[in-house]
């Protein structure tokens, strides 16, 4: 795959918005037959570390995660949400995912490092952990890649357990 095969408008808008976070960029909110693709948006808010990609969490949905060969790309875990299987990847032969944790005063927050290894490779990952499902569509580009990627979880009031019972959050 290479870098013609996305909208040159999208591409323009995100490749100016990357490298110097000024502005806000939208992900493209194009549907995949059963699950939808979610919206997400650049921040550059000053309490992030670094530039933030933040998409509002929807079961069901795709999240576009753009990666460059040897850059890690951060995926942020909801702080206590733990992992509870092997992450999958569809295509790994050109991916390196690692999990590592991250102690916080209020316990502990896992990370999900992907790294391609060469550019323009696409597969999807999947993340299933004791509260949610994330599908990933990992994309790799050479100058374009989003650091860190986390999500809101605005109204969430009820959390999916890995078996499918609801538990209130506390």
């Amino acid at each position: 795959m290479r870098l013609s095969c996305i909208s040159s408008g999208f591409l323009l808008m995100f490749m100016a918005s990357v490298p110097s976070f000024s502005a806000v960029a939208t992900a493209p909110d194009s549907g995949m037959r059963d699950a939808g693709r979610s919206r997400g948006e650049v921040s550059d808010n000053i309490s992030d570390r670094y530039a933030v990609m933040h998409y509002d969490y929807a079961e069901e949905k795709y999240y576009e995660v753009y990666t460059a060969p040897g850059v890690d790309t951060d995926i942020q875990l909801q702080l206590g949400e733990k992992i509870i299987q092997p992450v999958y990847i569809h295509h790994p032969d050109s991916w390196s995912v690692r999990v590592v944790e991250e102690p916080v005063d209020e316990g502990v927050q896992q990370h999900v490092l992907v790294t391609s290894s060469e550019n323009g490779v696409h597969t999807l990952m999947e993340i299933m952990t004791n509260q949610r499902t994330y599908i990933i569509d990992l994309n790799s580009f050479d100058h374009a890649y989003m650091q860190v990627v986390k999500w809101n979880y605005v109204g969430e009031d009820r959390l999916q357990d890995y078996a499918g019972n609801s538990s209130s959050v506390q």
